[in-house]
C-alpha cells in the first residue's frame, strides 16, 4: 500500500512537475545570481550542486579543492541562496556560482548546470556531475574520483545498484559524462523534457535512474567500476585479520545478521570454514543493502569508496559512526579537518536521537 501511494504521488508530481518546468523556463533569467569565479573554463569541468541554507560548511571548499586537485574545474550551482561571506568564499576555486531556487532539487540543478554550460558555448571533453550530499573525498587523493570510473562507458561514475526486476542505475552524486554522451540526443532530450520534480522518491526513479534508462534506450552504455560484485571479488582474497576488522566496524543490518555477526566475531579467524562463513555473510548482508552502508573499512581499503552520506537514513547514521570510529582507531586514515569535525558533529546528533526507527527500510 505504501510503494502504490508513493507511485501515485510520484505520477501527480511529474504532472505537476511539468509546469513547474515551464514556468521555471519562463522566470529563469529573473530568478538566477551569477557570480563569475575566478577560474577559466577548462576541458574537464565539474557540476557541483549544494545545498547550505545553515550557511557553508566548511567542508564544501574542501571539496572543490579536491576537484580542481584532479583537473576539474567547479561550476557551482546552489539550490539556495547565498550570503556575500559564502559566495565570496566559493568564487576562488571555481568558474561560476550560480544561485537558483530549489525547483526540481538536485535533477534541476544538474539541469541549470547544463544550461549554463551549453549558454557560454562551452563543450567540454569531459563533465562531471556531483553534489554535497555526502562527505568527500573521504580518502585518497586526486586520483580517488577516476577510480569510480569505467572509461568505455557512456555515463558511469558512483554506485552501480541493481534491484529486482533488472532495475539498475548509477547514484547521482557522482556521475561522469563524456562530450559523446552529452552531445547524444538522448541525454540532451532527456534534460530537456525532465520534468522539475519535487518529491524525492520520484527524482530517484525519474532522475537517477530515469537518466540511465534513456542513456540505454538510446544505444548507450551505463557502467561502473563499482558495485557489490566488484566489492565481494575483491573481498575474496583479503586473509581472516582483514574480514575480522571489516565485521568490527560493520553497519545496519537485519536482527538476524546482526546475530550471525556476533557469533562469527566470538569465533578465531583459525576456525575452519570461518572466513567462507564471513563471505556468506557479506553476500547475505549486499541482498538488501550496498556495501558502503555495510562494510566502510572494506569500501575504503579495497575499491577506496570517498564518499560517506548525510541525511537522516539509520544506515547512513551507523555508516557515519562506524567509519569516524575506524578512523579514531587508526584503522582508517584521517578525513581532512573540516570533514572529520562535521562527521563528529553528525555521529553526536545521531546518537542523541530516540525516535530513530533502527530497521533496515523495506524494499
Amino acid at each position: 500500500m505504501r510503494r502504490l501511494a508513493r507511485q501515485g504521488l510520484a505520477r501527480l508530481d511529474g504532472l505537476a512537475g511539468l509546469a513547474r518546468r515551464r514556468r521555471y523556463d519562463r522566470a529563469r533569467p529573473g530568478n538566477l545570481v551569477v557570480t563569475q569565479g575566478a577560474l577559466p573554463p577548462g576541458p574537464h569541468m565539474a557540476i557541483f550542486l549544494i545545498y547550505q541554507p545553515a550557511g557553508l560548511a566548511g567542508s564544501i571548499p574542501v571539496a572543490l579543492a579536491a576537484l580542481c586537485a584532479a583537473g576539474a574545474v567547479p561550476l557551482v550551482i546552489s539550490n539556495t541562496a547565498l550570503s556575500v561571506a559564502d559566495r565570496a568564499a566559493l568564487t576562488p576555486q571555481v568558474w561560476r556560482v550560480v544561485e537558483r531556487p530549489n525547483t526540481g532539487y538536485d535533477f534541476g540543478g544538474y539541469r541549470e548546470g547544463i544550461a549554463q554550460l551549453h549558454d557560454a558555448g562551452l563543450d567540454p571533453a569531459t563533465l562531471w556531475i556531483l553534489n554535497d550530499s555526502g562527505w568527500f573525498p573521504s580518502c585518497g587523493g586526486p586520483d580517488r574520483f577516476a577510480a569510480l570510473i569505467a572509461p568505455a562507458a557512456a555515463m558511469s561514475g558512483g554506485m552501480f545498484r541493481f534491484l529486482k526486476g533488472g532495475r539498475e542505475w548509477i547514484e547521482s552524486y557522482f556521475l561522469h559524462v563524456p562530450a559523446r554522451t552529452r552531445r547524444h540526443p538522448a541525454f540532451g532530450g532527456f534534460f530537456r523534457r525532465y520534468p522539475l520534480l519535487n518529491l524525492k522518491y520520484a527524482v530517484v526513479r525519474h532522475g537517477e535512474m530515469g537518466l540511465g534508462r534513456a542513456l540505454r534506450r538510446g544505444g548507450l552504455r551505463v557502467d561502473s567500476k563499482v558495485s557489490n560484485a566488484r566489492f565481494i571479488s575483491l573481498l575474496q582474497d583479503q586473509p581472516p585479520a582483514f574480514l575480522r576488522k571489516m565485521l568490527d566496524y560493520g553497519g545496519l543490518v537485519p536482527d538476524a545478521l546482526q546475530a550471525a555477526r556476533a557469533r562469527l566475531l566470538a569465533r578465531t579467524e583459525t576456525d575452519r570454514d570461518w572466513s567462507a562463513a564471513v563471505m556468506a555473510h557479506v553476500r547475505a548482508s549486499l541482498e538488501r543493502s550496498e556495501f558502503y552502508y555495510q562494510f566502510p573499512y572494506a569500501s575504503v581499503h579495497l575499491l577506496g569508496f570517498p564518499f560517506i552520506k548525510k541525511g537522516p537514513d539509520p544506515r547512513y547514521m551507523v555508516w557515519r559512526r562506524q567509519h569516524l570510529a575506524a578512523v579514531r582507531a587508526g584503522d582508517l586514515p584521517p578525513l581532512p579537518p573540516p570533514i572529520q569535525a562535521e562527521l563528529a558533529a553528525a555521529v553526536a546528533r545521531d546518537a542523541a536521537k530516540a525516535d530513530v526507527d533502527w530497521r533496515l527500510p523495506a524494499g
